[in-house]
């Protein structure tokens, strides 16, 4: 008999405007008793990073910016509402658990630059002036100087992990 290979998402069903119906074709696309793994970030005052970068992003760049940063990867944050849209999709089983990491940068300002250019952050931050971003970047290096030591920045965040069965 054939494994089943399992549906998994890391890090992404957060960036679909419909995760409902993401979660309605993960479920369709599964064989029978396959399992759905993902995993979403959990709130952001639970990743200092980012909740920092967040908070310069509003003050810096725009409210807008802000929220973008706040709202879009930690949007399904919390573990019952994600519970309940896995079952919504017809999902069972529903195991969900939290689970740490660390992220590591060589510095603030690399954290920064490389999140905003992976992001839809990259066009709101480059079309800012070059006074403003500097304000950005020394804001972020310097509340995060304690998470700096001889290696870079590193900074806990943590996540979701949801395993469901169909």
């Amino acid at each position: 008999m054939p494994r089943s290979i399992p549906a998994f998402c890391q890090q992404g069903l957060q960036f679909f405007s419909d995760q409902s119906a993401t979660l309605r074709e993960m479920y369709r696309i599964l064989a029978p008793s396959g399992r759905l793994v993902l995993s979403v970030w959990r709130e952001i005052e639970r990743s200092p990073g980012f909740a920092v970068l967040a908070d310069a992003l509003t003050r810096h760049i725009s409210p807008e910016a802000g929220t973008l940063m706040s709202s879009g990867p930690f949007g399904p944050s919390n573990p019952e509402a994600l519970r309940a849209a896995i079952a919504g999709a017809s999902f069972g089983d529903i195991t969900i658990r939290p689970a740490l990491k660390n992220l590591r940068f060589p510095s603030p300002n690399e954290f920064v630059l490389r999140y905003a250019a992976g992001s839809a952050l990259a066009s709101l931050v480059a079309n800012a002036d070059d006074d403003v971003r500097t304000a950005l970047l020394a804001e972020v290096d310097e509340r995060l100087q304690s998470y700096v030591d001889d290696e870079g920045l590193t900074f806990p965040i943590e996540t979701n992990v949801a395993i469901a069965r169909k």
